[in-house]
């Protein structure tokens, strides 16, 4: 992720978003729980 902030980028937007996208298309949310530890786990990457 350091070498490739794009990717960190696009991987940040796309948890903050994925539950709204799933929704509006009529799938399932994730679980916030699932969110949070792949959120925890991207700022982990983030941050080294």
């Amino acid at each position: 992720m350091q070498e490739k902030p794009q990717v960190a980028a696009f991987i940040y937007f796309y948890l903050s978003n994925v539950n709204d996208n799933v929704i509006d298309v009529g799938y399932f949310p994730a679980p916030a729980a699932d969110l949070e530890a792949s959120m925890a786990a991207w700022e982990a990457a983030t941050t080294k």
